[in-house]
């Protein structure tokens, strides 16, 4: 049965609202364990989102377990991917999108966001091909990376069981429309800000024709955006050379 003491609700609400909420505007977003409770960070921030388009459909036409195995392999290897990072501040899975935030204070923190993408983008081909070898449906996925300026304060309620951030702002709201609209192509949307800033550096890691890899699109909501189907050359390779395992 649930119960909730609403004197000791009253004695918390008032206690929070009769004191000072410090905002600090930083570019780092610091980590949980340094977060202070009664202050909250205006800083840098990057997201990425990466949602499967076609989840609805499988459950309706495919067994439970075929499509089990498929959203146990499109997580595991991917939340692999994106914990790899002393920046990540946040990461949440629903609704058969996975959501990941950074603080990314400087440019070529944003690129190394921009990095784990493509990284995903060619795991996915690799994840479809072998989904086609075991005769399981292929997904549609797509891909967004979106950055902005964000208010965000912690939210600690019932010890460590729930301890959390709130993003007060529309960067992740951006970001899952921009993997949606490139999920049945199975790209990566980039959003002009993010855009912007890794441009520069995409070109000077690989080649003067890199905007060639990107075309530019506009949606109503969200302004104008990018969309490539950017991969790893090596990756991309062994999976088209049949992924053989390397001989020890």
């Amino acid at each position: 049965m649930s119960h909730y003491d609403y004197r000791k609700g009253k004695e918390r609400v008032e206690e929070i609202l009769k004191n000072k909420v410090e905002i600090i505007e930083n570019d780092e977003i610091p980590k949980n364990d340094n977060f202070v409770d009664s202050v909250a960070y205006y800083g840098w921030i990057s997201a990425i989102v990466i949602t499967i388009r076609n989840l609805k459909d499988l459950f309706e036409t495919e067994e439970k377990e075929k499509v089990l195995k498929i959203i146990k392999a499109f997580t595991t290897e991917i939340l692999g991917i994106l914990k790899e990072d002393n920046n990540l501040r946040q990461i949440m899975i629903r609704d058969g999108a996975i959501y990941a935030i950074y603080t990314t204070p400087t440019k070529i923190d944003t690129y190394e966001i921009y990095e784990k993408s493509v990284v995903i983008n060619t795991y996915m081909k690799m994840l479809n091909k072998l989904f086609e070898e075991n005769y399981l449906p292929l997904i549609e996925v797509g891909v967004g990376i979106g950055t902005s300026k964000e208010l965000v304060l912690k939210v600690n309620r019932g010890g460590k069981q729930i301890d959390d951030f709130v993003w007060l702002g529309d960067t992740l709201k951006k970001t899952e429309k921009l993997s949606s609209l490139v999920s049945k192509e199975n790209s990566i949307a980039i959003s002009r800000l993010t855009y912007i800033n890794i441009i520069d550096r995409i070109i000077s890691e690989n080649t003067k024709n890199a905007k060639k890899w990107f075309r530019k699109e506009q949606d109503e909501t969200i302004g104008y955006f990018y969309v490539g189907n950017v991969v790893k050359s090596d990756f991309r390779n062994w999976i088209n050379g049949g992924m053989e395992e390397s001989s020890l």
